[in-house]
């Protein structure tokens, strides 16, 4: 708990300006991949909002949370291609509290959309497909174990799969659920990260230099 009222507004202002901060439109989702004034900004507010004495929650079973901001470079290339664009990245934990899911959803990308509007395209698409081009979208999902001490969260892989829209006219075939075989799963290389802050709102989630900034949804 705060020790003084002025610690507990100076919390509250820094935390709106945070979010103010990262629903900036032209900021990019995640990854740090912002100026340098802008990344030791995000930095310095999040870092005076985890203080010792501010709220640090155990995440609740059956969430779901929006990962506003990550520090860590997009060295997966998450951000997609030219085929496609990221729209988000979600994270939910399962209604025991045991498992952690990464949820990364991509669109068509802009080039995709500007060949589609070609005639020839236009019309193979419109006589095939149920929805918009725009409209449809690709999601990968990435699961772990999760085991919960205190504000420590440790994970271990489990599995991963990719589900779709509806696209061509036919349903969406799903990619096998991938899941590691039982001498693998939870055997693998242990990653760990600290919730230093979490009002149930708002968590800002420490790794070694890994800053990242999530918003409950559900």
């Amino acid at each position: 708990l705060f020790t003084t009222v002025d610690e507990e507004n100076l919390v509250t202002c820094n935390k709106e300006r945070l979010l103010d901060l990262l629903s900036d439109p032209n900021l990019k989702i995640g990854f740090g991949d912002v100026t340098k004034s802008e990344r030791d900004e995000i930095t310095s507010l999040a870092d005076s909002i985890s203080i010792p004495t501010a709220i640090s929650s155990a995440l609740p079973n059956d969430s779901r949370w929006e990962l506003l901001y990550a520090s860590a470079p997009d060295f997966l290339g998450l951000r997609g291609g030219p085929l496609s664009r990221l729209i988000s990245i979600m994270q939910t934990i399962d209604d025991n509290g045991s498992e952690l899911s990464v949820i990364i959803e991509y669109a068509p990308s802009d080039t995709i959309l500007e060949l589609a509007s070609k005639d020839f395209f236009r019309n193979i698409l419109e006589a095939t497909r149920n929805k918009p081009l725009e409209e449809e979208r690709l999601k990968q999902t990435v699961s772990f174990y999760l085991t919960q001490n205190g504000g420590e969260l440790e994970l271990r892989p489990k599995g991963t799969k990719i589900t779709g829209d509806r696209f061509g006219g036919e349903n969406w075939i799903p990619s096998p659920n991938l899941v590691l075989p039982e001498v693998v799963a939870g055997k693998g290389p242990l990653g760990s990260c600290r919730v230093l802050y979490n009002d149930g709102d708002l968590r800002i989630d420490r790794g070694g230099d890994y800053l990242g900034i999530y918003r409950f949804l559900s």
